[in-house]
């Protein structure tokens, strides 16, 4: 793998959280990191917040970029990548572990800033 000197700055301020919950935050974050650490140039950054507050959880994960972004008819952004077939679920699957838990998300982007925000609904015990 490439060295790109990514500087990454994480804040996590979690309670403890039942297995299907720390399952779908896996998922999710597992999918915006991946697509946050290839979107990252030499010398670029990656922000990751994830707090709780009650039975939510708050995520912020904001990455520099210098590519241009397509957004698909959903407007959900998508693979530059060629390879359709085994690229680009990654932004489908976060949106559907979300809704499962009736859940909000959102993707944007502004001066080579890339922010994805959510909110997940713990599950009740």
């Amino acid at each position: 793998m490439e060295d790109k000197s990514i500087k990454f700055m994480c804040k996590i301020k979690l309670e403890e959280i039942i297995d299907k919950d720390a399952v779908n935050l896996c998922i999710i974050l597992g999918n915006v990191l991946e697509n946050a650490i290839e979107a990252c140039e030499f010398n670029s950054k990656i922000d990751l917040f994830c707090i709780q507050k009650q039975q939510k959880i708050y995520i912020l994960v904001r990455n520099t970029f210098k590519n241009t972004l397509n957004k698909n008819m959903n407007g959900l952004f998508i693979s530059n990548k060629s390879d359709k077939t085994n690229h680009g679920l990654g932004t489908q699957i976060i949106s559907s572990t979300l809704q499962s838990n009736k859940g909000w998300f959102d993707f944007s982007s502004k001066d080579n800033t890339f922010c994805f925000n959510a909110i997940y609904n713990l599950s009740k015990v």
